[in-house]
């Protein structure tokens, strides 16, 4: 069931609590006030059963039944289906709908066809009349943004080194389509984002990679502050098993690997280990693994010149 689509079959002789439950469970806890009624609940009766705490209201017009403990799409389904039909989650919400970033905001990004829709409270709303059927897919019943309209809508928000990291995100993800982007971009000339997201797919198909988090960010820059060679980031390195490692930086020449481990993902027992099983297999095929954590972010300089003199061990021994 998508939003904002028919009521799905009922089963005759279900009971009305019953009826609401099975609508709202297939929109992640939300339901309109619309539904309510095909459901056989009037605005009396609607209105009752706010002021006895049994709907909750999220939006105008839009309820959560029993209670407002939303599923994990809960909130986004509410704001679409707050907009009204042919509304559609996008921008920066779509982006974290495609799991191409996370989305710590507490507002939601939804697109109408026309400024007549109406506004509802942490809900963003924008106008694009250039939004066609092929731009929208449906993720978990929800309307949503392509992977490639998604892109260009986030573009002129998060800027080129931003829409870099989405459309690498997407390419790791296998769902990023160039002929996609290219006919969004034909259709829609004049876009804000335009120039960004050209920008940054001409930057991608040009450089070694990008960084995947702030700690990598943090150490990168310590190495160009430092003058050492520019390094791949994110570089795929093929294992003889045929499967792939990825480096967080890499220096080819150097066969030279280095990892910013933060403390999130590397401090328990499992990943240490797969982190030096790792380390001993390209070790194997001629690559040294130095590691950096949190704490030795505290001084970047120091890491940055340990990287520094096996370089420059590396350049010496290399034949002139």
């Amino acid at each position: 069931m998508t939003l904002g689509a028919d009521l799905v079959t009922l089963r005759p002789g279900l009971p009305l609590d019953a009826g609401i439950a099975k609508v709202a469970d297939a929109q992640h806890g939300a339901i309109s006030l619309a539904q309510l009624g095909a459901c056989g609940l009037g605005d009396s009766a609607v209105r009752g059963r706010v002021a006895a705490g049994r709907l909750h209201r999220l939006h105008r017009g839009v309820y959560a039944p029993g209670h407002l403990r939303l599923p994990r799409w809960g909130a986004i389904a509410a704001a679409v289906l707050a907009c009204g039909p042919g509304a559609v989650a996008s921008h920066l919400t779509a982006a974290s709908l495609h799991a191409l970033r996370r989305d710590g905001r507490s507002v939601i990004d939804v697109t109408v066809a026309s400024r007549t829709g109406r506004r509802h409270g942490r809900v963003v709303t924008h106008t694009a009349a250039t939004v066609r059927p092929q731009d929208i897919t449906v993720i978990d019943g929800i309307p949503v943004t392509s992977v490639a309209r998604t892109l260009l809508d986030c573009a002129p928000l998060v800027g080129c080194r931003g829409t870099e990291k989405l459309c690498q995100e997407a390419e790791l993800r296998r769902v990023i389509d160039g002929s996609a982007i290219q006919r969004v971009l034909a259709h829609v000339p004049g876009h804000p984002g335009a120039g960004t997201l050209v920008a940054a797919l001409d930057d991608l198909a040009h450089a070694h990679g990008i960084t995947a988090t702030g700690l990598e960010d943090l150490f990168l820059a310590a190495f160009r502050k430092a003058g050492l060679p520019e390094p791949e980031c994110n570089a795929p390195i093929r294992r003889p098993d045929g499967s792939w490692a990825y480096a967080d930086f890499l220096w080819a020449d150097a066969r030279l690997i280095v990892e910013a481990d933060s403390r999130t993902y590397h401090n328990h027992v499992r990943a240490y280990r797969s982190d030096r099983r790792r380390d001993r297999a390209l070790r194997r095929i001629g690559y040294e693994t130095m590691r950096f954590s949190d704490e030795d972010a505290q001084d970047v300089a120091a890491c940055a010149a340990e990287v520094a003199d096996f370089l420059a061990v590396h350049h010496a021994a290399s034949p002139a």
